[in-house]
């Protein structure tokens, strides 16, 4: 994406292909303007160094530890649904959509840049050449790191329907939900593990009443103990789910969506339940 910057010390007619971020342009703008930097640390690096000293040179743009920069991590799990890393000269993107999908690799590697002469040159910024079959080690060095930054930062990732038409592994083994109970507004939900293990249970929840118009549903995480699911339930609650998560990233919805999602008029509290919905014990 070309990236445009003109100023008071900045050299004219000079292109860059030093690798930058939407996210450092807060940063800079500071560091130009001689603001002082918020004590909360930011993604984004400053690139005031670089515009007014060589904007060819990759090593003048830094983190706070001084560090240049050589690598970079987008993670779009519930609308690309991909992670990329750019490491060095080398971007990976791992696809979480390329189960059943002819047209989606698990892995896409590309070599972004080449060295010449000391000099970083694009080699194919426009992602056209796959490597990901002829460097496997390469593949498998990036999502290790990959899967390292991701695990540090607790991020969500893409689950799977157990309501898909088609063959999934391990869709056989998801958890099937047995009962629900309240009492004094406890929440208990039992559940049947069948061969995957439920690794996470999220209340979701509203609290407006109106069954018109858009509602506003609220995530919680509840306990996990012997196959049940608990949570007090919030205050004001009017309408919930529960959703279970297993070890293959399987998500199964109680009450489930499975009839209702079918319908033109589909509503989330369809088959919501309600602080007074009588369950089994």
């Amino acid at each position: 994406m070309p990236f445009i910057v003109t100023g008071p010390g900045i050299p004219a007619g000079t292109e860059s292909d030093v690798l930058i971020n939407g996210l450092d342009i807060y940063p800079t703008v500071l560091d130009m303007a001689g603001a002082k930097q918020p004590e909360k640390t930011l993604d984004g690096f400053s690139l005031f160094p670089l515009l007014k000293g060589d904007p060819k040179n990759p090593e003048l743009v830094k983190n706070p530890e001084g560090k240049a920069r050589d690598e970079m991590m987008w993670h779009f799990p519930h609308t690309a649904f991909e992670s990329a890393l750019i490491l060095g000269d080398y971007k990976l993107i791992r696809n979480y959509n390329h189960i059943n999908n002819p047209k989606k690799a698990p892995f896409e590697l590309y070599q972004l840049y080449t060295q010449k002469s000391g000099e970083r040159k694009r080699l194919d910024i426009e992602e056209s050449k796959n490597l990901a079959d002829s460097m496997p080690d390469k593949v498998k060095l990036m999502d290790e790191k990959l899967t390292a930054q991701l695990t540090e930062m607790k991020a969500s990732y893409p689950y799977y329907s157990p309501h898909y038409n088609g063959n999934l592994p391990n869709k056989e083994k998801i958890p099937t939900e047995v009962a629900h109970r309240i009492k004094d507004n406890l929440l208990k939900v039992t559940f049947k593990e069948n061969g995957a293990k439920v690794v996470r249970a999220d209340l979701i929840y509203t609290t407006q009443k109106s069954e018109k118009g858009y509602q506003e549903w609220f995530p919680a995480p509840m306990e996990l103990k012997n196959q049940k699911a608990s949570i007090e339930l919030p205050a004001d609650t009017q309408y919930f789910y529960v959703n279970l998560i297993d070890e293959n990233q399987f998500l199964t919805s109680y009450p489930s969506f499975k009839e209702s999602y079918k319908t033109k008029k589909f509503s989330f509290l369809d088959r919501a339940l309600t602080p007074k919905s009588k369950g089994k014990n």
